[in-house]
């Protein structure tokens, strides 16, 4: 776009206000002045159709009328009827209208009679050749129909512009009778031809004056503006525009152009001149100021760049996490509001059929809230995986948090510990967001059981846990309060409400889905409001397993049964003959020593569960006893190296079953002996 000086626009806009100036004063001007004639005619019309109507004797005038109205005109005598009704007084009464005219000036004096059906001429005062004579009839013009009613009144004076005549200003004035009853009108025209041309040489002589003045003021003020104005501010657009190239080498300024400028307008362009030289120190002292806080800044963003990346490497963020699982699936986002932020999830395994989610959101924002969800996140994690259950697990954490807290940050949390084979969901809740809960085919629907204090608000807190049973196709969702406090430009929250309908309106996506859609529905409610808080989710869908349970008496006589129960739940998965031979030798061992050393000699049930995960071809069998406890695995293995002589009893079974299977672990829970072995095709 191209620019125009300040001098440019300033003739631009004298102009401009000239033009516009004059075009009002002209317009102003010369409508006063027509009005001003246009009234004087008028009331000048008037005034002699008055004298005029004054002068006429309505009686005679009535007799006129009356005689012309009995006449026919297509009488080939019409003509002499009609001179035979003027008497003297009629030709005295045009001899009066004559002098008026005369006298006067006017164009036209004549006396009508007006009715709807037309005007009648009573008496003309014009040269015989153009005269209208005493009963010639003409249509009534359109002006005068409103006044049928009044004509009393007269007719109000008007101004036309005819082609034949040119522009008259006509009016009229009614004769009365000696009864006081209007027989007619007495009217007059006065030509306004040369009124017209008047105004014309008017209009030009205010138009030429107007002209010339206002372009002398215009030249006069832009000489001025130019002069205390434009080049005062030239010449500071000349100094700034060298204050960066008068630097030297060194960085240091020298005497610059600003500090050389001389204004001396005695007007605000003189403050402006002394104001930025006042800018320019400060400026000067400025950079180096901003320099150093630059270069500290982009330290500063360093190191925050680096704490991103390792808050983001510390969180679960590569899904599916655990790809050899398809007896759940999990997804999480998290997405601060500065660059660390405070929110934070964990996503592990206790054991192979335990898993441990965590959803937390940590007071405040930016680093100090990040370092405090560092702390917290490993604490949860570590007590987590010494096998405590949730409620332990904030009890502890909490008294550690609450150590040295000067800065009297807390957090907010929310556990859940899941029996991956069973689907029971153990879960504690540390003052956080209630969760939501779809159960399968069902809608969402929020979880609220007593939920606790938060963690690091305060010594001495014991948590308490719920428990609950996840059946397949049964989908947790968790979150931090950055989604459901999340505001509008109205600052309107997003609200509970509004996530569990776009929870309901994705019920039937997979976690990977769901959370999207989520951020979507919520990113269309806040649209441009700036973001607050974290937004962190987290989405658990339980799968479960092909699970098979039998229950039989321990005793030696059973084994078959087992066996075959075994070996029919893994026909489908196609094991090899080593690997079948492999598992029926584990199962024979760990069932004999449950029937001969589990129970007293009352005896008792042992429950054996088949998990088949079909999808990666592995076996998993779960032997429980409500017997004595007993760990199989802290038992020394043997040492095969030695002859069998000299081997110490017992030991050698077990050990066998370690080396043949893949996996094997033990937990003694709910009062029973839980022995778990894995087998994979592979």
């Amino acid at each position: 776009m191209k620019r125009r000086s300040l001098k440019a626009k300033s003739i631009i806009a004298m102009l401009l206000i000239a033009i516009l100036l004059s075009a009002t004063a002209i317009l102003i001007s010369y409508s006063i002045y027509c009005n001003t004639m246009d009234e004087h005619y008028k009331t000048n019309a008037m005034n002699i159709a008055k004298a005029a109507a004054s002068q006429m004797n309505g009686d005679k005038i009535r007799e006129y009328v009356t005689k012309v109205e009995t006449l026919d005109s297509s009488d080939k005598n019409y003509e002499e009827s009609v001179q035979a009704i003027k008497d003297d007084e009629y030709y005295d009464m045009l001899n009066i209208l004559f002098e008026l005219k005369e006298s006067h000036d006017a164009l036209y004096l004549y006396v009508q009679k007006v009715a709807a059906e037309g005007a009648v001429y009573i008496i003309d005062a014009d040269y015989e050749e153009t005269a209208c004579e005493l009963g010639e009839t003409f249509p009534l013009a359109d002006v005068n129909f409103q006044y049928l009613d009044s004509l009393d009144k007269g007719l109000p004076a008007f101004i036309t512009d005819d082609d034949e005549y040119g522009w008259l200003c006509s009016a009229g004035a009614p004769i009365f009778d000696s009864n006081g009853e209007v027989v007619s009108l007495a009217f007059v025209d006065i030509s306004m031809d040369e009124v017209m041309a008047d105004r014309h040489g008017f209009l030009l002589i205010i138009c030429m004056a107007l002209i010339i003045a206002a372009a002398a003021a215009a030249t006069i003020i832009i000489l001025l503006i130019n002069k205390f104005v434009v080049s005062p501010i030239n010449l500071l657009s000349t100094a700034a525009s060298k204050f960066v190239s008068e630097k030297d080498e060194s960085g240091d300024s020298v005497e610059s152009a600003i500090s050389r400028l001389e204004i001396h307008t005695g007007d605000e362009i003189e403050n402006l001149s002394e104001a930025i030289k006042t800018m320019e120190m400060d400026i000067n002292n400025y950079i180096k100021n901003l320099t150093a806080i630059t270069a500290e800044k982009e330290r500063i963003g360093a190191e925050l760049n680096v704490a991103t990346q390792i808050q983001t490497s510390m969180l679960p963020r590569i899904f599916p996490i655990f790809p050899d699982r398809v007896d759940f699936d999990i997804y999480a986002t998290m997405q601060p509001a500065k660059e660390v932020g405070g929110d934070f999830y964990d996503i592990f395994l206790t054991d192979d059929n335990h898993l441990a989610v965590v959803m937390a959101d940590v007071s405040g924002k930016g680093v100090p809230a990040a370092l405090f969800m560092v702390v917290a996140k490993i604490l949860i994690k570590s007590h987590a995986q010494s096998g405590m259950s949730p409620a332990e697990v904030f009890t502890e954490v909490n008294a550690k948090l609450c150590e040295n807290n000067d800065a009297g940050m807390f957090v907010t949390a929310w556990m859940g510990i899941l029996d991956i084979t069973s689907g029971k969901l153990t879960y504690a809740n540390a003052g956080h967001n209630p969760p939501y809960l779809k159960r399968a085919g069902e809608a969402f629907e929020i979880l609220k059981p007593p939920a606790g204090f938060i963690l690091a608000g305060m010594e001495g807190i014991r948590y308490r846990q719920s428990e609950l049973t996840l059946e397949p196709g049964d989908v947790l969702y968790l979150y931090t309060d950055g989604v459901t406090e999340a505001t509008d430009n109205s600052n309107n929250m997003y609200g509970e409400d509004r996530l569990l309908a776009a929870l309901n309106d994705n019920r039937d996506a997979e976690p990977a889905d769901l959370l999207p859609a989520i951020k979507e529905d919520l990113d269309k409610f806040v649209d441009l409001a700036p973001q607050f808080d974290d937004i962190t989710m987290l989405a658990l869908k339980y799968k479960g397993k092909v699970l098979k349970r039998l229950t039989v008496p321990a005793k030696d006589e059973e084994l078959k049964k087992v066996q075959d129960f075994i070996e029919a739940g893994i026909k489908a998965a196609d094991f090899s003959a080593r690997a079948r031979v492999q598992i029926r030798t584990a199962v024979e061992e760990i069932f004999i020593n449950i029937a001969h050393y589990a129970y007293d000699a009352e005896g008792g049930d042992a429950e054996v569960w088949l998990n088949m995960d079909k999808n990666v071809g592995a076996v998993e069998i779960t032997f429980i006893d409500s017997g004595r406890p007993y760990n199989p695995l802290e038992k020394s293995d043997p040492d095969i190296t030695l002859p069998a002589d000299d081997r110490a009893i017992g030991g050698l079974g077990i050990y066998m079953v370690k080396k043949t299977m893949d996996n094997i672990y033990y937990k003694y829970e709910d009062n029973k002996n839980k022995l778990t072995i894995v087998k994979n095709k592979l």
